[in-house]
């Protein structure tokens, strides 16, 4: 859930920013010398975000109204964006998944150098974005883990975002309104397929559209007020379609799966706050129709950032913010990741007196853990513990970062 190292979608998005930057055939700024560079990938993704260059590049600030269908589309001029879903569902014969899906946008320069290079450009391959598109599937039962992504430069047709509506591409895997009704705000569809599994589908909104933070104004340091994002989410989705999960001794899987989703949206420009070393990212599902979303900001020097927030959704869509000090968030046990000489936390228990919760979450299978460019930890867990005095369960999904 929320995450980029400012929310968890701002986190996770400027994560993947900085590995496009990386990647793409563009200059980038010099990089520090050899005797100052950051010893982990985790590092060097913290290091590269809080470098502040956005000269040329919208900032997310003041106040805006958010409109719908239109702010499901693209928005221009900012340095990522992104369209985050995450869900918890189960086949017909009661075997259960999680799953993510995810595009992440970044401008590559300024709008006004990409207009200029763009008018003396003599190669059709010319860009002034990459679009990065990961995906997984945790097969609960069978306890295992599959990944997959893929990159693209903007293209048509091969990697772009409508501008007035959810139209979203890269490659064949897409996030979409339905073909039926383009303008829809409640409805989505989304597709993706690799060689390991695919999923297709259908998205129906339960509740309205929450605005995080102040309006949609999501500031992500406690000392830094321009380090902010434009921040929605849409906090229960009905889900159904189909899963793939190839079987290479034998004939594919095919299930016909349900359950709920959720879909976080964000754009900025700004970068991290150099202080800041990661963040936990919590997003659940209650069986009672509320929901609870908090993203806590870990300091180099191992406190919380006081810019750490949330919020609780009841069931009939009503929002109270919730504030760092609302939230205390406890690591039970870990897993420790030997691919990627890492420890992640994968059970919690998350308290706050002032609203009268006290959950217990757990990983609902400890490998869920990417590997590349830059690792994570982002994957399903079960809720279980006392909300207002009553009995609760639920599901969710954790991300984390900088636990190196």
């Amino acid at each position: 859930m929320i995450i980029v190292p400012q929310a968890k979608q701002l986190m996770r998005a400027l994560c993947i920013v900085a590995m496009l930057v990386l990647i793409a055939c563009e200059r980038t700024p010099p990089a520090a010398s050899s005797s100052q560079q950051p010893s982990s990938q985790s590092d060097r993704a913290m290091a590269m975000l809080s470098v502040e260059h956005s000269d040329g590049f919208r900032q997310a600030q003041g106040q805006r109204e958010f409109v719908f269908p239109k702010d499901h589309g693209h928005h221009h001029g900012y340095r990522t964006e992104w369209w985050y879903v995450t869900g918890n569902l189960q086949a017909e014969n009661g075997r259960r998944f999680g799953y993510q899906l995810t595009f992440f946008r970044v401008l590559l320069r300024p709008p006004a150098q990409s207009q200029k290079v763009a008018a003396t450009a003599t190669s059709a391959w010319s860009t002034a974005a990459v679009w990065l598109a990961q995906a997984a599937v945790s097969d609960i039962d069978q306890q295992r883990f599959y990944t997959s992504e893929q990159l693209s430069r903007e293209l048509p047709g091969a990697a772009q975002a409508a501008d007035d509506r959810l139209q979203v591409r890269v490659n064949s895997w897409t996030l979409a309104a339905p073909q039926t009704d383009p303008h829809a705000v409640a409805d989505m569809e989304l597709f993706m397929d690799s060689d390991d599994f695919s999923l297709q589908l259908s998205l129906h909104a339960d509740k309205p559209v929450v605005l995080q933070g102040d309006n949609g104004l999501s500031r992500k340091s406690a000392d830094d007020s321009d380090n902010a994002s434009w921040y929605y989410s849409m906090t229960r989705l009905h889900s159904s379609g189909e899963l793939r999960i190839t079987q290479p001794q034998s004939s594919d899987e095919v299930l016909t799966v349900s359950g709920s989703s959720w879909l976080d949206r964000e754009w900025s420009t700004s970068a991290l706050n150099t202080r800041q070393a990661g963040w936990d990212w919590f997003a659940l599902q209650l069986d009672n129709g509320h929901e609870l979303m908090f993203y806590r900001l870990r300091l180099q020097n191992g406190d919380i950032d006081q810019a750490s927030a949330g919020i609780l959704v009841d069931a009939s869509g009503q929002v109270t913010p919730l504030l760092n000090s609302d939230i205390s968030a406890q690591a039970l046990s870990s897993w420790y990741d030997r691919q990627n000489n890492k420890r992640y936390p994968i059970a919690w228990r998350l308290q706050s007196a002032v609203h009268g919760i006290d959950l217990q979450l757990r990983a609902m299978l400890p490998n869920q853990a990417w590997s590349g460019r830059f690792q994570y930890w982002e994957g399903a867990v079960s809720v279980r513990g006392e909300w207002q005095e009553g009995a609760v369960t639920g599901r969710g999904y954790v991300e984390l970062t900088g636990y190196d």
